[in-house]
């Protein structure tokens, strides 16, 4: 999937205005090299999304596409929580430290992608409601900047000065599906419109969004599996308590067609004990999806 990105090129934060049209996946975005450089001015910079003329300010952006966001400042380092947290919903990202990463905290940029363009009015509410509907951004809610605030806002490719070369990391997490941006206004901001507030703790919830992305992660895992896997999926489904969950496991429990026995599948979903401590989840699901259902 490409997304449409201005690429800007500057020697300083002022001169980043005129660009040219680009076209990107995500894999792509994330294969951009970290620059080694004091002045992280120097690299290119992406707006994400389309941009009449070219030219950069508010009343050109046509649309924004994918959530970049930035987590500024955290006390300990938490890049493998993040990378573990978005595979674990399913979210296709790009997840790399920032330029001042060990310098000023622990800093990290989160790229995700989306399944569609918001225009610059949808854009501020989708953001925040991302962060709300995934459970390891929400968590650090008070370190992250939404990257809202300005509808031009761009953004510098990887880079890090000499002095913390060694603390660069970067990963391309192609876990699930793209989200699909809500736009409803269903969180508001603190008062130096950069933060979220915090105003869910709670499972993954029973959306049009995950439950897209699920099926999604279904169709990539084949019901003719083994039987260990065909339960795991089965139980990962009911571990989200979704009112459509059997419906879900038995539509793609179906789909092996010469396989299915509403016996042994009643059996399965009888026995589903969420107390267990090796108990299947999402997150299983997910795994299956991207290894193809082998294991």
């Amino acid at each position: 999937m490409k997304h449409k990105l201005l690429k800007l090129q500057g020697t300083n934060k002022g001169e980043f205005t005129r660009g040219v049209p680009v076209e990107m996946s995500l894999k792509e975005i994330g294969e951009l090299p970290f620059i080694i450089t004091g002045d992280k001015f120097v690299n290119s910079g992406f707006v994400f999304g389309e941009v009449e003329n070219n030219y950069r300010n508010d009343k050109n952006i046509i649309n924004r596409t994918l959530f970049p966001i930035d987590i500024d400042s955290v006390p300990n380092d938490i890049f493998d929580e993040l990378i573990e947290g978005l595979k674990s919903q399913g979210i296709n990202a790009v997840v790399h430290t920032s330029h001042n990463h060990k310098l000023k905290g622990n800093r990290y940029r989160v790229i995700a992608e989306t399944s569609r363009t918001m225009t610059p009015d949808e854009f501020p509410n989708a953001v925040p409601n991302f962060i709300e509907d995934i459970p390891v951004l929400r968590k650090y809610t008070k370190y992250i900047d939404l990257c809202i605030k300005t509808k031009s806002q761009f953004f510098l490719a990887p880079s890090h000065p000499p002095e913390t070369e060694a603390f660069a990391r970067k990963e391309y997490v192609n876990n699930g599906a793209p989200y699909i941006p809500d736009t409803r206004k269903r969180t508001t901001t603190n008062g130096d419109s950069r933060k979220a507030e915090h105003l869910l703790i709670s499972p993954t919830p029973q959306t049009a969004r995950t439950v897209c992305q699920v099926e999604y992660a279904l169709s990539q895992i084949p019901a003719d599996c083994s039987y260990i896997t065909w339960r795991n999926v089965i139980w990962g489904l009911l571990s989200t308590s979704w009112s459509c969950s059997v419906e879900l496991a038995m539509t793609w429990s179906k789909t092996a067609p010469e396989l299915f026995n509403e016996v042994i599948f009643n059996n399965v979903i009888n026995g589903y004990d969420p107390t267990r401590k090796d108990s299947p989840t999402l997150g299983t699901i997910y795994y299956l999806a991207k290894k193809g259902g082998q294991v």
